[in-house]
């Protein structure tokens, strides 16, 4: 008869063998409580249970969503045509100005090498600059002036391999953990004493692919090292017994290296040590850490669906988040989608891990990478996330008696665990505010919370420019209470203005601009917008300041306290809390 086991639990297997064997018409006078044959059914079953085990485990790791182990992770992405991508260094735009001691005996040129390198430090470490490639400056005004240098974090590293198989056909390890393989650079000589080398390419997609191709295939091998191989004169051009290979690359420390600035140099350049380093970029960026598997089950599946071209908007979603180590989180629409339409594009907006917007550059270093993947003429643009934040308003009931931290400390407490909320449910794209959730994690906060009373308001936030007058759309996304919506922050050109401060503030779905001394309001313009309540969307027309009282002109509104305060995150929305006002009320029961 057929046994069908339905656990793995080892008295499960144990009974089920029992069971069976009674079935049999040898055993079935037989006692298998007691008798020794019960302790060779022990061994059966504990056999089985092991062997379920292995099972389990092996068949888990063929899987890419349910392997555990990252060598089996990447070795089924490789089958995907996936690379995981290595460590990548940190860069920072600079403009350097070289001034030697006697410009007349200076040479007319000099060259600023990979060799140079730049410092700077952070938390007591260390961290090495160096070149991305060979810049060279002309004399002019007794100076040499190198304009827009990128300054990539590492210190440039080379190895040499020799082809020892007649067929030239064997892997070669580079023996660092932290390569950057975008740096990478792979050339090829005849034999030891040629002086000539050819460069080959990485593969990158099919097309690329030829019995002539100068490439080399990379992948992450099982020790978590990079290695790469050449193709065989059938898919790409082979090696020779004698060829020798040399490897340059970029030893780097990853994200470790993001948010440095004030570079200074390590020696000289070209023999001159009078240098000055103008930054272009505040702080360095971009730099990230080896993929991790999450990512890599993720990436691995959209890379292979994509083939190496960016088609659909999920196409430029994990192009972005595979190779510009800046982006946090994506989404991208077609301009068909767009409002208002616009044929011909595709608008894909990044969340960067170190601040809430891209910077021009970082904008255009990610078009530069969207471009080599294009098909037909579309043309990438990068949209600015929009952000709507939460000011959070909580009335929180707590029981003094199993309070065990002071009222500050559970203050403090509500905040920080507040703050972890608005990470991980609010900003991303597609985030909601969802208040019963809210409420309900407050609530679980600490054992002495017994329920809070919570309201939010809704903030925007602009940068107008100054002395042009402008309009400006606010979308709050919710509907509004009629009278709560107040922008400050800016001042305008008035004959009297000394001791003022300005506002716009709603008046019946007009907007007008006052100004107050604390004692005086003084109306100035009684129409300068407009407020729709039911859609949430103000419209602030001719606005023109000539200054700001802060970094930005803030726009703060609410709704009913009756209405439901939830937010959801439309498209390129993202919502985060920013201010907490908590009000302890001590409670006995």
């Amino acid at each position: 008869m057929s046994q069908t086991y339905a656990s793995n639990d080892f008295n499960d297997i144990l009974d089920s063998l029992v069971l069976f064997m009674r079935n049999q018409d040898e055993f079935k006078d037989m006692n298998f409580d007691g008798s020794a044959i019960r302790e060779l059914l022990r061994v059966l079953a504990y056999n089985a249970q092991q062997q379920a085990f292995q099972n389990n485990f092996v068949y888990n790791e063929l899987q890419l969503d349910t392997a555990q182990l990252r060598q089996n992770v990447t070795s089924i992405a490789s089958r995907l045509g996936y690379t995981p991508s290595s460590k990548t260094a940190s860069k920072i735009r600079v403009n350097l100005v070289v001034k030697p001691v006697n410009a007349a005996a200076a040479p007319a040129s000099l060259v600023l090498g990979r060799d140079a390198q730049f410092y700077s430090t952070k938390d007591g470490q260390t961290y090495i600059f160096s070149p991305d490639q060979t810049y060279s400056a002309a004399k002019a005004g007794g100076v040499y002036s190198f304009s827009n240098v990128t300054l990539i974090q590492g210190i440039w590293t080379v190895n040499g391999f020799m082809v020892t198989t007649q067929y030239g056909t064997e892997s070669y390890t580079i023996p660092n953990a932290d390569v950057d393989t975008n740096t990478l650079e792979i050339a090829v000589r005849a034999s030891e004493s040629s002086g000539t080398q050819e460069i080959f390419s990485q593969f990158k997609t099919a097309y690329d692919l030829g019995a002539t191709s100068k490439l080399f295939f990379l992948r992450e091998n099982r020790d978590g090292l990079c290695e790469f191989k050449f193709g065989d004169n059938k898919f790409a051009q082979r090696l020779d017994y004698g060829n020798v290979v040399t490897a340059r690359y970029l030893i780097t420390k990853g994200a470790d290296g993001n948010n440095l600035s004030n570079l200074s140099p390590v020696s000289s350049i070209g023999g001159f040590y009078d240098i000055t380093i103008d930054q272009v970029d505040e702080r360095s960026y971009g730099g990230a850490d080896q993929e991790t598997i999450e990512s890599i089950r993720t990436l691995a599946p959209i890379a292979f669906a994509a083939s190496g071209n960016a088609v659909t908007p999920g196409d430029y979603i994990g192009l972005a988040k595979k190779l510009f180590s800046e982006t946090a989180d994506a989404i991208c629409w077609g301009g068909e989608d767009n409002v208002p339409p616009r044929f011909g594009y595709v608008f894909l907006s990044v969340i960067p891990k170190n601040s809430e917007v891209l910077t021009d550059n970082q904008k255009a270093d990610l078009v530069n990478i969207l471009k080599q993947y294009n098909v037909g003429s579309i043309t990438p643009v990068i949209v600015d996330p929009t952000y709507t934040y939460v000011n959070v308003i909580s009335n929180v009931k707590y029981k003094p008696a199993i309070l065990t931290i002071s009222t500050e400390a559970l203050t403090g407490k509500i905040a920080d665990y507040l703050r972890v909320f608005s990470a991980d449910k609010m900003e991303k794209f597609g985030g909601a505010l969802e208040m019963s959730r809210l409420s309900e994690f407050i609530d679980s906060i600490d054992v002495a919370i017994k329920g809070n009373y919570t309201q939010v308001t809704y903030e925007k936030r602009f940068v107008p420019t100054l002395n042009v007058a402008s309009s400006y759309v606010l979308d709050f996304g919710h509907l509004l209470e009629p009278g709560t919506l107040n922008i400050t922050g800016f001042k305008v050109a008035d004959v009297d203005s000394t001791g003022y401060t300005f506002s716009i503030y709603d008046s019946n779905g007009v907007l007008k601009l006052r100004k107050s001394n604390g004692t005086i309001t003084v109306e100035i313009d009684d129409d300068i917008g407009t407020i729709d309540y039911v859609n949430g969307v103000a419209r602030v027309n001719n606005f023109k300041p000539n200054a700001l009282t802060n970094l930005y002109v803030t726009a703060i509104a609410s709704c009913l306290p009756s209405d439901d305060q939830s937010l959801v995150g439309i498209r390129n929305s993202i919502l985060k809390i920013d201010s907490i006002q908590t009000t302890l009320l001590a409670v006995n029961k």
